[in-house]
């Protein structure tokens, strides 16, 4: 049986996002060997999920493994993305469409962010500051539970004056509060740590709420680092999912 994978990303309008997805799509396929990898997106840009489905149909494709390249299962991953494919499962009812897991925020996911982290600031530099979580924001309590489990993990192997969480949207506590809770905590200044996977209008979002505290208090150090992006943990583990979603 032709086993074909789809690898199902959010969407974005922002041009570099686009590429990072599909950057990451071509290491996946590395590690795939003859397998092929296909992506395609949620929304706001091609090849969307239907597209995505048609492309993997005409590679021969006997049975499509779906991914979705998420880092909590949030309701984009339990409703809107079960929705696309039960439509096309509809299209192509001879061609089975496994569903498999999203990437979470694992031990993988922890390092890259640690990668990121100190490519801003040295240890030394962090023990004062207070370190800033953000991620996107659901009203599904598994993302905030996904983002507060990033944080305690982190919590373990880091030395920071003041930790704390926030979201850009759908939850609380806003970045705007977050930065305000670091800068009252007693610490020397802030480290911004976006848990995203790729650049986009949520990333945008942050840079701007950045900039507004620094316009409030110019003199407060304030530093931001980079989203995950296109890292070889993160092919390494789609790769997982992928054979997990295989053999459910």
């Amino acid at each position: 049986m032709k086993k074909v994978v789809l690898l199902l990303g959010h969407g974005s309008r922002d041009i570099e996002g686009q590429a990072q997805f599909f950057q990451l799509t071509d290491l996946v396929q590395q590690r795939m060997g003859s397998v092929k990898v296909q992506a395609a997106f949620l929304e706001l840009c091609e090849p969307l999920v239907s597209q995505g489905v048609r492309a993997c149909v005409e590679m021969g494709a006997e049975e499509i493994l779906a991914i979705p390249v998420f880092l909590s299962d949030a309701s984009h991953v339990k409703k809107d993305l079960p929705v696309e494919l039960d439509e096309a499962r509809a299209h192509y009812p001879r061609i089975p469409i496994l569903y498999g897991r999203p990437l979470g925020m694992g031990q993988q996911v922890q390092q890259v962010l640690l990668e990121r982290l100190w490519e801003v600031v040295k240890p030394e530099e962090l023990e004062p500051m207070a370190l800033l979580h953000v991620g996107r924001g659901s009203p599904d309590s598994s993302a905030t539970q996904e983002l507060e489990g990033v944080a305690n993990g982190l919590k373990k192997q880091l030395r920071c004056h003041f930790m704390a969480i926030s979201f850009v949207d759908r939850a609380k506590p806003s970045v705007a509060e977050g930065l305000e809770a670091c800068r009252v905590s007693g610490a020397k200044g802030i480290l911004v740590l976006p848990c995203l996977l790729f650049p986009g209008i949520v990333l945008n979002r942050i840079h701007h709420a950045v900039q507004e505290f620094k316009l409030s208090h110019p003199d407060f150090p304030l530093v931001m680092a980079s989203c995950l992006g296109v890292h070889p943990n993160l092919a390494d583990l789609v790769v997982t999912r992928i054979h997990q979603c295989e053999h459910a």
